[in-house]
């Protein structure tokens, strides 16, 4: 469990190193130790959650959404938890262009931190 902590804090630390937007550098390395912690251990939710924002950032956006999707059927967390494989699917989605399930996906992350922004996307898509 300690290998799999450090491998997911090294594949978050890279995918949020430059904010919001992780380059494709950033990316490409949080990809890097996924792998390393795959020769190890099987891939959790939070491991194809991590894929999931990886690939989202690297216009991998089908595959995204396919890896968040997995993500969802593993996970056995609380909603607030499960709320950010929501938003990832979500903001993937949006950016290939399918906007009824960009909001189905953003209606499903409305809790704990991700609340806010997850109203403003459904607020806000497909009304310009």
């Amino acid at each position: 469990d300690q290998i799999r902590q450090q491998f997911i804090f090294m594949a978050s630390s890279a995918l949020n190193r430059t904010g919001n937007t992780p380059t494709r550098t950033a990316a490409e390395e949080a990809l890097s130790h996924l792998d390393t912690l795959e020769n190890f251990v099987d891939a959790d939710s939070d491991v194809l959650y991590y894929r999931a924002e990886a690939n989202k950032a690297l216009g991998n956006l089908e595959e995204a959404v396919a890896l968040a999707d997995q993500a969802l059927e593993m996970h056995r967390g609380s909603n607030t938890d499960k709320a950010k494989i929501y938003f990832v699917k979500g903001e993937a989605l949006m950016q290939s262009g399918d906007i009824p399930a960009a909001k189905a996906a953003f209606q499903n992350a409305t809790y704990g931190s991700y609340r806010a922004p997850a109203q403003h996307y459904i607020e806000t898509l497909g009304t310009n």
